[in-house]
C-alpha cells in the first residue's frame, strides 16, 4: 500500500512537472528613429506598471548608418537603472551615444514563468541632443 502511495504521488509530481505551462520570453521594441544632425545619445527607458518583478534577459541600442551599412548593438554609456530584475513600479533607464548620421533603434527581452506579467511593461525611446533636450521619442511596443 505505501508503495502504490508514493508511485501515486510521484506520477502526480510527474504530471504537474510536464504539464505547467513554459517559461517564456517577450521583446519590447521601438521602430527606428532619427534626431537629426544635432543627434547625440540614445536614451531607452522601462517601466513595470504591475505587481510582480520581471527579468530582464538583454537590453540593447541599435544603429544603423544612412549609408546603409548593417545595424549593429551599440556599446552602452550609462548601464542606467536596469539591473537584471525590474520591480513593480519601478522605472530604468539605459542610453548610448550615436553620430549625427545614425538611425536608431531599443531593445529590450523579458522573461518569466508567467507570461501575463508581460502585460504592465511599458517603455520609451528618446533621441537627445548634446544638451541632453528631446528631439524625437516614440514608444516600445
Amino acid at each position: 500500500m505505501k508503495k502504490n502511495v508514493l508511485n501515486i504521488c510521484y506520477a502526480s509530481f510527474l504530471s504537474l512537472l510536464f504539464t505547467s505551462a513554459p517559461a517564456s520570453a517577450d521583446l519590447l521594441l521601438s521602430a527606428v528613429g532619427f534626431g537629426g544632425n544635432s543627434q547625440a545619445s540614445v536614451v531607452c527607458y522601462l517601466f513595470n506598471a504591475g505587481t510582480s518583478f520581471v527579468q530582464i534577459t538583454s537590453k540593447r541600442i541599435y544603429s544603423v548608418a544612412s549609408t546603409g551599412s548593417a545595424s549593429s548593438a551599440l556599446s552602452l554609456t550609462l548601464n542606467g537603472t536596469c539591473g537584471t530584475f525590474l520591480s513593480p513600479n519601478q522605472i530604468c533607464s539605459f542610453s548610448a551615444n550615436v553620430t549625427s548620421a545614425d538611425v536608431n533603434a531599443c531593445k529590450a527581452v523579458f522573461w518569466s514563468s508567467i507570461p501575463s506579467r508581460y502585460e504592465s511593461i511599458r517603455g520609451e525611446m528618446e533621441i537627445r541632443d548634446i544638451n541632453g533636450n528631446i528631439l524625437r521619442a516614440q514608444p516600445l511596443k
